[in-house]
């Protein structure tokens, strides 16, 4: 039996063509949107949240919710996340230039909804709670 003999041209265009379909794939399994995060009330879920316990972040996140949605149903839970940007999460892997963190809090409510708000703390200024995203972080 013998093969198929192509010129070495041919050959050549048909390993790049295959090299390009591979990749496509890869890009399309690896980068699609929506494939690595949760997205509740537009906020994206990231990894937990390294702040322990967080108490105050959950504080400010609870209040952006009562303002947001007065009237809400009572919190059973709230958990909170990093946000997905890894220059706001500290999952970086270069430096970043903005000096900021984001606390994304996922709520459980008794009427089995969840709810997510956030609480964003830039630089040294005061940290502060806010019921949309994105919002404007320097």
């Amino acid at each position: 039996m013998s093969g198929i003999v192509l010129p070495l041209g041919r050959t050549r265009v048909i390993q790049a063509a295959a090299v390009v379909a591979i990749l496509a794939i890869i890009a399309v399994v690896v980068l699609r949107p929506g494939a690595r995060y949760q997205v509740i009330d537009g906020f994206p879920i990231g990894p937990p949240a390294s702040c322990g316990a967080c108490t105050d972040e959950i504080a400010m996140a609870t209040t952006a919710l009562d303002v947001r949605d007065p009237g809400h149903a009572r919190v059973q839970s709230a958990t909170p996340y990093a946000d997905v940007d890894p220059c706001r999460n500290g999952m970086s892997a270069v430096p970043c230039v903005r000096d900021s963190s984001v606390v994304v809090v996922v709520f459980s409510l008794a009427d089995g909804s969840k709810h997510a708000t956030g609480v964003a703390c830039i630089g040294i200024d005061p940290c502060v709670g806010t019921g949309s995203y994105p919002f404007a972080l320097p």
